[in-house]
């Protein structure tokens, strides 16, 4: 709800009018706005950026009228299985945690919220240690400097993040859900496995085991008798939280076979880790980083969540080294770990049972 409020601001029509646009996204460990903006514009850009962090109290109409989008936000993907898994997987993984939530909320706490709760969260949140500003692009740093002294109010200082904090307390005991949309053509199933936070250097081996084991599993996948839509490993590093995930979109009639084949690729992979499958992992993701890296909106975002939640040591090309240093060994290793979870399974299909 504060995302919604502080997006909508009076800077918002300015951007608007000079072709510059303006994102708020909510993720489980922080709030992202950003605005990409042509380089004559870039101070609109900075002073819509102020007004998203000044601390102001809300109207009632303004939380009124942003109650109803946010409802239809969730409303939205209730029956879109690829992104509603993602979401509800994180009740099993995190059943004592306000991770277990959608990012959005659901229904029943976006209407309980009210004009005191939703302002004094943001004066409690919103302050100088909490809020970091990443600029990627053709900018001089001195005249971007000025801006934000500009726009920008006398900050409200509070103790810096504490980043290593305990993870959230992870259910390491066997689960399965089975949710059920009557219009889903497909069984979409998610493993879910417990990784590391974005400054631990443990996720690397984590990061390119996803990719070697995602590259097995997707021509197996394609083998006779399985025949899946989609199937994809990733290695999710979050400010105070990680995951190992496992998804694949198939058949009703072979969701079981699905759920058996990645048992037996976990069980049986470490045979397919060598020097070669791990060199092509590795440039496999580094292309990756460094396409997406090219993109001013990605390298933005980027760092500012290695800003919040990373080591001062971390770079992209600190973090580019220890992808290039990556052995099998710590790959085996990494494997064994993932091995000894007992995994968090959804499953997403038209069947009651």
């Amino acid at each position: 709800m504060v995302e919604h409020l502080s997006a909508d601001n009076a800077y918002s029509t300015v951007l608007s009018k000079n072709g510059s646009k303006a994102y708020g996204v909510t993720s489980r460990d922080s709030v992202l706005y950003l605005v990409l903006a042509l380089k004559e514009n870039i101070e609109d850009a900075v002073a819509y950026l102020g007004e998203c962090y000044k601390a102001k109290r809300f109207s009632k109409t303004k939380i009124d009228f942003h109650r109803e989008l946010i409802k239809n936000e969730i409303k939205r993907y209730a029956g879109v299985p690829e992104k509603l898994i993602g979401r509800r997987s994180y009740e099993l993984m995190f059943p004592n945690s306000r991770l277990k939530f959608l990012n959005s909320g659901n229904l029943d706490q976006i209407e309980a919220l009210t004009l005191k709760t939703v302002s004094d969260f943001k004066a409690k949140n919103y302050i100088n240690s909490n809020f970091v500003i990443a600029a990627s692009g053709n900018i001089n740093n001195d005249v971007l400097c000025k801006l934000i002294n500009k726009y920008f109010p006398t900050m409200r200082n509070a103790p810096k993040i504490d980043s290593s904090q305990p993870f959230p307390e992870y259910d390491l005991s066997f689960k399965q859900q089975n949710i059920v949309i009557p219009s889903s053509q497909l069984s979409h199933v998610k493993f879910d496995f417990p990784a590391y936070r974005i400054s631990d250097d443990r996720k690397y081996a984590n990061l390119l085991l996803a990719r070697m084991l995602g590259n097995h599993l997707a021509v197996e996948f394609k083998n006779p008798p399985l025949s899946c839509y989609k199937t994809s490993v990733v290695s999710l590093s979050g400010g105070y939280f990680g995951l190992f995930s496992i998804y694949t979109a198939q058949s009703n009639a072979q969701a079981q076979q699905a759920i058996d084949q990645v048992h037996k690729g976990i069980s049986n992979f470490s045979k397919y880790i060598t020097p070669a499958s791990l060199e092509s992992a590795k440039k496999q993701a580094i292309a990756e980083f460094l396409f997406n890296f090219e993109k001013p909106s990605v390298r933005a975002d980027y760092y500012s969540e290695l800003l919040l939640f990373g080591t001062k040591k971390q770079t992209h090309n600190y973090e580019l080294k220890k992808i290039n240093e990556c052995s099998t060994e710590e790959l085996t290793l990494e494997l064994k770990r993932i091995q000894n979870y007992l995994p968090k399974i959804t499953v997403i299909s038209n069947i009651n049972n």
